[in-house]
């Protein structure tokens, strides 16, 4: 059932790395604009946490490659450095996310653009 699911996720995520099926069709080009209220981050974090959990459980990296393409996605779109996005979405499930991305994958530049969110929304 997991794989079945699995695979309809990947059918979803976009060429560059974007996932979110609110914004697949219809919306593609509202994605990113309002970070506040349009949970896309938040529902990104969870689903970091998702796939490694699947990862963990499975020994399978189908799920969690999908997620790093979009952290992958999300860190080439925001950040601080020139040619990305300033913002944050307010919800710290992103941040944890790609903290245990950073955990599972040893890729330390998920602790970075973790760090970044953190920075930007002022949490510390």
């Amino acid at each position: 059932m997991a794989n079945v699911a699995i695979a309809e996720i990947a059918d979803a995520q976009r060429p560059d790395g974007y996932l979110d099926t609110f914004y697949a069709r219809e919306s593609a080009d509202e994605r990113w604009t309002n970070l506040r209220d349009n949970h896309e981050m938040y529902c990104a974090g969870h689903l970091f946490q998702a796939a490694i959990a699947h990862a963990r459980a499975t020994g399978s990296e189908r799920f969690l490659n999908i997620a790093r393409r979009f952290a992958d996605h999300i860190g080439a779109t925001f950040g601080a450095t020139s040619g990305k996005r300033a913002g944050v979405c307010g919800h710290p499930e992103i941040e944890m996310g790609l903290i245990e991305l950073a955990r599972v994958t040893g890729h330390r530049k998920y602790v970075e653009q973790a760090q970044y969110f953190i920075d930007a929304a002022g949490m510390v």
